[in-house]
C-alpha cells in the first residue's frame, strides 16, 4: 500500500525521468550513426519530439498537482479571500 501511494505521489516523475533517459540514448545512437557510420535513420527525431511534449504534458500535471506553476502571489494576496480562492480556482481551470 505504502509503494502504491509513493508511485501515485511521483508517477509525473517517473516518467519524466524515463522519457527524458530514452531521448538521451535514441540521439546519442542516432549521432554516432550519422556520423561515425555514416547511415543516418529516419524516426529518431520524430521520437524525441514526441517525448519531449509528452514530457511537457507530464510537467505541467505534476506543477499543478504541486502548485508550483508561475502565479503571481501579490494579486492573490491583495483580494479578498473568497475572491481569491476563485481566481485561483479560474486560474488552474485555464
Amino acid at each position: 500500500m505504502q509503494a502504491l501511494k509513493k508511485l501515485e505521489q511521483n508517477l509525473e516523475v517517473y516518467l519524466m525521468a524515463i522519457l527524458l533517459a530514452a531521448m538521451a540514448i535514441v540521439m546519442f545512437v542516432q549521432v554516432i550513426a550519422r556520423y561515425i557510420l555514416s547511415a543516418s535513420m529516419q524516426w529518431p527525431d520524430e521520437f524525441c519530439r514526441y517525448c519531449f511534449v509528452t514530457m511537457v504534458w507530464f510537467g505541467c500535471s505534476y506543477c499543478i498537482r504541486h502548485r508550483a506553476n508561475l502565479r503571481v502571489d501579490s494579486v492573490l494576496h491583495a483580494l479578498p479571500k473568497k475572491l481569491g480562492f476563485a481566481l485561483d480556482l479560474v486560474v488552474d481551470l485555464i
